[in-house]
């Protein structure tokens, strides 16, 4: 939750705006087209019996249409932080820009598709059939929580910043406006999960709407002290969930260990990964290449910039963890369950591990291949315009709904 704040008071909003198309399809559809890719591909792997385990008795397991539909909304969710702190943002802050957007809506879309998913197999009693009647439900439910997170957030946003608008003895207090923040920014996050809602979409929001207005009715103590405050509180919870990853893997062990664990279901999955990355962030590029082409115009994105963000979103993170964690368990003896969530420890561990490692030397060489290509660097203007931070033209000009909203 820390992290959504953080990253909306550091990033600058002209780069999001100016590449919204891109992070939009990319983060909503691209992340819709990976759970429906996995969920696909898992199911024919499901058919085929390739799940197995290390019971020399009963080697072959077979996962339920639950446990299928839950974990192939929790693997969706993508972790870019390595690729990001890769990419000098001032060098390449279109790039910079989409993977740091394109990250944010993956999470908060996964989010609110597994909530989604799960409103629709809650019930162990019930036999799941997934049809179209059933797919209009799941998509139901997930418009029907995105808008309300989103409107939660909203209304938080604009209500913390009317109070600092209003009460001006705030602004002599810099703990203090430092601490509201915080504290109306959690409470918009625990509110929402009372309500059965996506608290990560509200916080993301609710960090926004003070990004673009609030921050222009603190002081400039307070600024400060908020972006350090939550850049140190979000490098606290990666490390602590990062911790907890390591020590949850401790609780598959006991008798029932090989029945717990499938390595042919890890490996394959691994790849089912790469190949539904691949459909959501390819498929949609070339169409994005295709419709400019169509109305004659250049597209501002290169295939070495594809490739970059395709790769960056193989690796599975904190967001996965989390979800899959939060698939109950019907009982003792529900190795379905068992199997989606070690897999999907080992899936992040691998690919943080490994993928993360060899991010540094990925990134490293497709940037240099794009820098022999001049036609496909970005744009210079763009570049020294955003280079120093954002323009003083830009510092000064403030629309009207922030001037309404600005002491």
């Amino acid at each position: 939750a820390s992290n959504n704040i953080c990253g909306w008071l550091q990033f600058k909003k002209t780069l999001f705006f100016q590449n919204f198309q891109y992070i939009t399809v990319y983060g909503l559809f691209g992340t819709i087209i990976n759970f429906l890719v996995v969920w696909g591909l898992t199911y024919l792997i499901n058919k085929a019996g390739l799940i197995r385990n290390f019971d020399l008795e009963n080697p072959i397991q077979y996962l339920n249409t639950k446990a299928i539909l839950l974990f192939s909304a929790t693997i969706c969710a993508t972790d870019s932080v390595s690729a990001l702190a890769m990419i000098s943002p001032s060098k390449y802050p279109k790039l910079f820009s989409i993977i740091f957007g394109e990250g944010m809506v993956n999470d908060s879309v996964s989010i609110i598709l597994y909530t989604a998913v799960f409103e629709m197999v809650k019930d162990p009693k019930k036999e799941i059939e997934f049809n179209f009647l059933k797919f209009l439900e799941m998509f139901g439910q997930f418009i029907k929580n995105a808008v309300l997170s989103i409107l939660m957030g909203l209304a938080f946003g604009l209500f913390v910043t009317y109070l600092t608008k209003k009460v001006r003895v705030f602004e002599q207090l810099p703990k203090l406006e430092t601490a509201i923040i915080f504290s109306f920014g959690f409470l918009s996050y625990l509110l929402s999960e009372i309500c059965q809602l996506s608290g990560v979409i509200t916080i993301l929001v609710c960090g926004i709407t003070m990004s673009h207005y609030l921050m222009y009715n603190i002081s400039e103590k307070a600024k400060t002290t908020t972006k350090v405050v939550f850049d140190t509180i979000s490098q606290i919870c990666e490390a602590v969930l990062y911790i907890a990853l390591g020590v949850v893997c401790f609780q598959f062990n006991g008798n029932d260990f090989k029945q717990k664990w499938s390595w042919s279901f890890i490996l394959l999955e691994i790849i089912v990964c790469f190949l539904s990355r691949f459909f959501s962030i390819f498929i949609l590029s070339w169409l994005f290449i295709g419709y400019y082409q169509f109305r004659n115009k250049k597209c501002r994105i290169n295939v070495y910039e594809i490739s970059i963000i395709w790769f960056a979103g193989v690796i599975r993170g904190a967001i996965a963890f989390a979800l899959i964690l939060k698939v109950p368990l019907e009982n003792d003896s529900d190795y379905s369950t068992y199997i989606v969530q070690s897999t999907t420890f080992a899936i992040v561990i691998i690919t943080t591990i490994i993928l993360g490692g060899i991010m540094p030397s990925f990134v490293h060489l497709v940037l240099k291949k794009m820098q022999v290509n001049p036609q496909f660097v970005d744009n210079n203007s763009i570049q020294e315009s955003l280079a120093q931070g954002e323009p003083y033209q830009d510092r000064q000009y403030k629309s009207y709904s922030q001037k309404k909203w600005k002491t």
